[in-house]
């Protein structure tokens, strides 16, 4: 009897809490659904998250690698202007070598006796010591026709030998217009050999 009032008492106590609690099943049930529904789009929001970092991390190891290439790319560069800058230099030295070249070949014959004594007067040759042997001075005689060279010009070297007197004539020779003119190594007075000898056009 005892126990069955003891139960009895139980069951009254447990329906008095629950009236008490007065939340109504359906409320209940509609709460634990939301929270539900938060937590499950917690979880996809967290997820997305996730995904998202990862594509920001990609995407930041993409752009480091595009900045590297592109100091790689920008050194290139820069490397290439500074072989071109110097292919630039090399060429203008040649081009300007060239023309120097170019003013002076092919040799040619003086144009006019003016222009002869204009070079005369500008070579040093004649100021130098002078010779005491032929050979010294057929050397000088050399100086000039290279000096001519140099500057374009041609100009030969001659040395003659007198068996009969035992003495030597060296002369400096050059065309204009045809005639042969002769001056010597020391001296800048150069003769037209051609009119003196009756000599007709030589080129």
């Amino acid at each position: 009897m005892k126990r069955k009032l003891l139960i009895g008492m139980v069951l009254v106590m447990v329906a008095i809490l629950l009236s008490a609690c007065g939340i109504p099943q359906a409320d209940y049930d509609a709460v634990v659904a939301e929270r539900d529904t938060a937590q499950a789009n917690a979880s996809s929001l967290q997820n997305e998250l996730n995904d998202t970092k990862r594509d920001l991390t990609t995407k930041e190891s993409a752009l480091a690698t595009a900045q590297s290439q592109i100091e790689r790319l920008e050194s290139d560069i820069s490397s290439a202007n500074s072989r071109a800058s110097s292919a630039n230099s090399r060429l203008e030295a040649a081009n300007s070598e060239l023309s120097a070249i170019d003013e002076v070949y092919p040799p040619r014959d003086f144009s006019s006796l003016g222009e002869l004594q204009d070079w005369l007067l500008e070579n040093d040759v004649s100021e130098r010591s002078p010779a005491e042997f032929a050979e010294a001075l057929y050397m000088k005689a050399l100086a000039v026709q290279e000096a001519a060279l140099n500057d374009g010009y041609i100009v030969s070297a001659d040395i003659d030998y007198d068996a009969v007197e035992d003495t030597y004539t060296v002369a400096c020779v050059t065309i204009i217009n045809g005639d042969l003119w002769v001056w010597h190594p020391e001296g800048d007075e150069p003769i037209n050999f051609s009119e003196l000898a009756d000599f007709q056009e030589v080129r």
